[in-house]
């Protein structure tokens, strides 16, 4: 399923799980999307993401002071403070979610079908065909 992403859609993933990461991470590539990969947001996370995402992809297998933390995080970075977010959650962590979104964030429920990802992923990041 291509959408026909430019090289320059860029997309950074924070996850906790490195199966998960390696897989959403070769599915965007496969699509033709800049894929930037941190297991949770480092210190320099402005040098690690180089120049500013069309969007964040959020796993929210973390303890919900940790995604508090996280999205505080992404929030006073400035090149990604105003990209819109998409939280990946599975049913048991959405009732601890959804406080804690950002505004304009998504939440995607897994398990999500890849097609389903792609077309949240092409419609947050901005691409139109």
């Amino acid at each position: 399923m291509d959408r026909g992403a430019s090289r320059s859609t860029s997309v950074l993933l924070v996850d906790v799980s490195p199966d998960f990461t390696f897989v959403l991470e070769a599915l965007l590539q496969d699509e033709g999307y800049d894929v930037t990969c941190c297991s949770v947001p480092p210190a320099d996370l402005q040098t690690r993401i180089g120049a500013r995402p069309d969007l964040v992809i959020v796993d929210v297998w973390l303890r919900q002071t940790d995604r508090e933390a996280l999205v505080g995080t992404l929030r006073k970075a400035p090149r990604i403070g105003s990209v819109p977010v998409l939280v990946c959650a599975v049913d048991g962590a959405v009732q601890h979610t959804r406080g804690t979104l950002p505004d304009g964030a998504a939440l995607l429920m897994k398990p999500f079908e890849v097609n389903e990802l792609l077309a949240t992923v092409w419609r947050m990041s901005g691409r139109r065909n």
